[in-house]
């Protein structure tokens, strides 16, 4: 573009110095030229400001994704584990965990030796218990889906390279769409014993999947 300009203007001056080509064509020929290297130069700055805002986003977007490290997460949020606001519950015999201070013992009518607890509304419910090693993992979690089939649950899943507080182990996933509610189901084995972990819930309710990161054989926080 500016070659062709430039030969236009070298043309012009020549003309105008021969005394056929008026000067003040010329004058606004070159002001043409100014006027276009001015809107290149505002396009280009333009184009590249925008894709540099895209890069930057896809950067910012896959950042948040790796921050969901755990099996079934799809949101993630920092909680303090050694707040006051929180409890632990639990013993030895089947893990600790830390849960909001506000939930309460809860003891489903089916629930067996499990520990329970559950938010006020009974609808969001956190299940502690062991599974005896002379029963392999694959098994448990193969039970526990014809269980819950059973019972009616729909979309049933199994991940046997589950994560969970750094601990590794298989979990199931169903959905219960007579009460709208969500099931999942972590197992994890040890050499003395295979732990389970249960969190039962709502939609709205899934912010409180987050606790179970607070999860270890140990009461890391009291």
């Amino acid at each position: 573009m500016k070659k062709i300009i430039a030969i236009i203007l070298a043309g012009t001056l020549a003309a105008s110095l021969c005394g056929c080509f008026p000067l003040n064509l010329f004058n606004k020929v070159k002001e043409a030229e100014s006027n276009i290297e001015s809107k290149i130069e505002s396009e280009i700055g333009s184009r590249i400001e925008s894709e540099a805002s895209a890069i930057e986003g896809l950067y910012d977007s896959s950042d948040d994704s790796s921050d969901s490290s755990d099996s079934g997460s799809s949101s993630s949020v920092d909680i303090d584990f050694y707040s006051s606001d929180l409890q632990t519950i639990g013993n030895d015999d089947v893990g600790y965990l830390r849960i909001p201070k506000d939930f309460i013992k809860f003891k489903d009518i089916a629930g067996g030796d499990d520990l329970q607890y559950c938010d006020r509304t009974t609808t969001t419910i956190f299940t502690l218990n062991k599974i005896d090693k002379s029963v392999s993992v694959t098994d448990a979690i193969e039970n526990i889906k014809d269980k819950v089939e059973s019972e009616g649950a729909i979309n049933a899943t199994i991940d046997e390279n589950a994560s969970l507080a750094g601990f590794s182990g298989s979990m199931l996933k169903c959905y219960y769409p007579s009460d709208g509610k969500h099931l999942e189901v972590y197992i994890f084995p040890f050499p003395e014993k295979n732990y389970y972990i249960a969190f039962e819930y709502l939609t709205p309710n899934e912010k409180y999947r987050d606790y179970l990161k607070s999860w270890g054989t140990s009461n890391y926080y009291d």
